[in-house]
């Protein structure tokens, strides 16, 4: 039952399949972004609002399906146990989603008030209420395949869910406006539900009974109190900026945020099968966990910074881009937020870990640290700093998120990181991107800007890769597919000439 792929495969896979989506949103987004106003914007992002409250509905119980459930469909010694935490997981989940669903569209005048200040746009969230359920819906899939190691079916369906939504939500626009966008998006959130669900069937429907409720949500409880505490730093900055700040400000930080979040992408594709493979090691020797989660930190570390930076150095093109000239000045947030994603991308690695091999206690300790910060400074923050303070209180929250799950794992294991190796980077990173912010500040347009950072990548790329050991060098050639591996090679080859000769 569980697919066995290769954790480079399985990123790969989910990698692809992100970017692909990535490169339709941003087309559509390119456009919609210049003909929506603002307040409708606006809108669009009190539906991701009401997707994360209707995350509530998974009680810890979606927690303990991921954390329990990959080790018995590994060791082929537990398939009953992982079946029934499935089914719990999917049935009592689907009975507070429907309860919150409904909450939704009794309040949705007061829900509109209070991010909108206005209640004009009641309609849209009572349609957004059956958007939200499947979208947590199409969630739970994606958390059951998981548990099976199927990302590639995964892959499929996420692509083809953003396909769907783009497709439907745009022609329905052109049709009837800002109506039927909202009705194309939610209309779009039913069909990967049912096609993930049929490809899942035999994982959902079968005569293995449900895990008993009470014994699991009991274990599950610090994986549920986990829950809010990971809205805190997750969700919180939106639904801030939305109470505190004016609706511009809501759709300024959503429009950042949602092209930082494109960076996220990539973090999420290696992130999920490192999770999932670190769960499956739980009941494992302690030396496989320590050995795999040391390098799986120390090529998140490797892989992340770099691209975080570059991100951020060219967030002002990327955002006069994707955004337009209205939402150009807030381009210092998406630099901002791509920075705190870089800290995001190690701090889930440790608290990966934690989840995998940890007590559902230590869980809720490492997230609550997280969310806590934001909880209770992010409002200061806000209302003293606007935009920016939604900002600070995640490089805070991460950052003391970061040290914690360390002691918490440290307890249990050794985690080491290669410094030496890392820090031999530093230097063409800082090169690099010196070189394109120099650019952008002599000359800035559109249409040069590419150049800078093209620039900037290959000193940075022609400097740093000879300067890999050899295993990490086959470990990033081993990502490239078959068919390009070929040129691949021979840039390669001819990158460490260069290296040498540089340092002969």
């Amino acid at each position: 039952m569980i697919a066995r792929r290769s954790l480079a495969a399985n990123s790969f896979a989910l990698l692809m399949s992100q970017y692909g989506l990535t490169a339709v949103n941003i087309l559509f987004a390119i456009y919609l972004l210049r003909v929506l106003p603002i307040t409708e914007v606006a809108v669009i992002a009190v539906f991701d609002i009401l997707i994360t409250f209707a995350g509530f509905s998974d009680l810890g119980l979606v927690s303990v399906m991921i954390q329990q459930a990959p080790g018995g469909f590994r060791e082929q010694i537990d398939h009953q146990r992982s079946l029934s935490l499935i089914k719990c997981a999917m049935y009592y989940q689907s009975i507070a989603l429907l309860i919150i669903g409904m909450a939704i569209v009794i309040f949705a005048p007061w829900i509109s008030q209070f991010f909108l200040r206005t209640s004009d746009y009641s309609w849209a969230v009572m349609l957004f209420a059956p958007g939200a359920i499947f979208s947590i819906w199409f969630l739970f899939l994606q958390c059951a395949a998981q548990v099976t190691q199927d990302f590639y079916l995964i892959a499929r369906w996420q692509f083809l869910a953003g396909f769907f939504r783009q497709l439907l939500a745009i022609g329905a626009y052109f049709l009837w406006g800002f109506p039927g966008y909202v009705v194309g998006i939610v209309t779009s959130a039913i069909l990967p539900v049912l096609g993930m669900g049929w490809s899942l069937r035999k994982l959902l429907y079968n005569a293995v009974p449900a895990a008993p409720f009470w014994g699991t949500f009991l274990y599950a409880f610090p994986f549920y109190i986990r829950t809010f505490m990971r809205f805190g730093f997750l969700q919180l900055d939106q639904i801030l900026v939305g109470a505190l700040l004016t609706p511009g400000a809501l759709a300024t930080y959503s429009v950042a945020r949602r092209l930082a979040n494109f960076f996220a992408t990539l973090i999420t594709s290696f992130q999920t099968p490192l999770m999932i493979r670190m769960a499956s090691l739980r009941n494992g020797a302690l030396e496989g966990q320590e050995s795999f989660t040391s390098r799986s930190l120390y090529y998140v570390v490797m892989i992340i910074v770099p691209l975080g930076v570059g991100f951020s150095v060219a967030s002002p093109w990327l955002l006069q881009v994707y955004g337009g000239a209205k939402y150009a000045d807030g381009w210092p947030i998406t630099a901002l937020l791509a920075l705190v994603q870089v800290e995001y991308a190690i701090y889930t690695t440790f608290s990966s870990a934690v989840f995998a091999y940890g007590t559902s206690r230590e869980v809720l300790l490492q997230d609550a640290s997280v969310g806590l910060v934001n909880f209770v400074v992010a409002p200061v923050l806000i209302i003293v700093f606007g935009l920016y303070g939604a900002v600070w209180g995640q490089f805070l929250g991460y950052g003391l998120g970061i040290f914690i799950s360390r002691c918490l794992l440290q307890r249990r294991m050794q985690v080491t990181l290669e410094y030496p190796s890392l820090l031999a980077l530093g230097l063409p990173l800082l090169f690099a991107a010196g070189l394109a912010v120099i650019g952008q500040i002599v000359y800035f347009s559109l249409w040069v800007a590419p150049f800078y950072y093209l620039s900037a990548t290959a000193l940075f790329v022609g400097f740093a890769f000879p300067r890999l050991k050899t295993a990490d060098r086959q470990q990033f050639m081993a990502l490239v597919p078959a068919r390009f591996q070929i040129v691949t090679g021979r840039i390669g080859q001819f990158l460490l000439r260069g290296g040498n000769r540089g340092c002969a």
